[in-house]
């Protein structure tokens, strides 16, 4: 099986929708790039599987990062911000750029919070059972240290993985199996599903996920809130700031932003941690062959091997295949 690399960002040295992989292409070889270096083979596999004009932004992203060029551009909007700004080191050119996008615009966000409970309850029930939750994988992890986006978000923000760009956690899915069935029947063009845990009484600083080509969605599955005084209701704790827009995480509602544009956080319940199912999912405006192509570069850059040879890139068509097939079937299990 392909295995998976650490960061959604593009990387050329070392660094989930499931994507739709067809049966292998043959290597076209009008196309032949020297292919001395990792970076010259990743080149070589994307012009070799993919029609060139279908991936040509793919393949300039590419040639972008491994230069080590970093994009910065300025959002306009009424508002002055120092927010006001996307960063990436991993940047598909052409795509709009939208703080927080419109749920109506995304079925699978209906589909979310329409069972929402569901995934609240699984989440409770394994969070208290601690002899299931031991059996799980990577449990309440936090951000590789020394990465300055890891220095944002602090060691208060945790995770607990489910799917990781085309991968299922084998371990977590028999953990989680209703809020993992629920993500594939939902059609979330996924390419990381995870539950996030924010400690009371913290905040992440601001900073860019320093990649276009994904968005991220947050379901609110156990947002503290504070009763208020004058009405009795409660009211979110709990809120995230986007350029110059903040919105608070409720829960039960699906909030859908994108995170190459700098952001900011914070879990202001004194007592309580915050919870929400977190995904990040293919910018919209990314084509099923743009997607594809992102994914080899994920999986060579995980497992370089992929891209060896001109026989294992010809290959990895089935591995990817494979892979998606035998995921399928342990969802269909679960």
């Amino acid at each position: 099986m392909i295995m998976r690399a650490a960061s959604v960002a593009m990387c050329c040295v070392g660094s989930n929708a499931f994507v739709a992989f067809h049966a292998p292409r043959p290597i076209r070889t009008a196309v032949r790039v020297p292919a001395a270096t990792f970076e010259d083979r990743v080149e070589a596999g994307l012009l070799s599987l993919y029609d060139e004009d279908k991936v040509a932004r793919v393949v300039n992203a590419w040639r972008l990062m491994r230069e080590g060029k970093v994009v910065k551009n300025d959002v306009p909007g009424k508002t002055k911000d120092p927010l006001m700004v996307q960063e990436c080191n991993s940047f598909v050119e052409g795509l709009p750029v939208q703080l927080f996008w419109d749920n109506s615009e995304f079925e699978w966000c209906q589909a979310l919070e329409e069972s929402w409970e569901s995934v609240r309850n699984e989440l409770l029930g394994v969070l208290g059972d601690e002899a299931k939750l031991s059996q799980g994988s990577n449990v309440w992890v936090g951000p590789l240290a020394g990465d300055d986006v890891a220095k944002a978000y602090g060691e208060k923000w945790k995770t607990l993985g489910l799917f990781d760009r085309a991968e299922w956690d084998e371990a977590n899915l028999a953990l989680f199996p209703v809020t993992s069935g629920l993500l594939a029947r939902s059609g979330v063009p996924l390419v990381e599903a995870l539950f996030a845990r924010m400690a009371p009484a913290s905040a992440i600083k601001a900073h860019s996920d320093m990649s276009n080509f994904v968005l991220t969605a947050h379901l609110g599955v156990d947002v503290p809130e504070l009763e208020l005084e004058e009405n009795g209701k409660g009211e979110s704790t709990c809120w995230i700031q986007v350029g110059a827009e903040r919105r608070k995480w409720e829960n039960g509602k699906v909030l859908v932003f994108d995170t190459s544009v700098l952001h900011k956080a914070a879990n202001e319940h004194p007592s309580k941690d915050r919870h929400v199912l977190m995904l990040r999912v293919w910018h919209p405006q990314t084509s099923s062959a743009e997607r594809e192509a992102l994914q080899f570069i994920f999986d060579a850059c995980a497992d370089p091997d992929l891209v060896a040879t001109d026989e294992q890139i010809f290959l990895y068509p089935q591995l990817a295949k494979g892979r998606a097939d035998y995921f399928a079937e342990q969802l269909s299990n679960s």
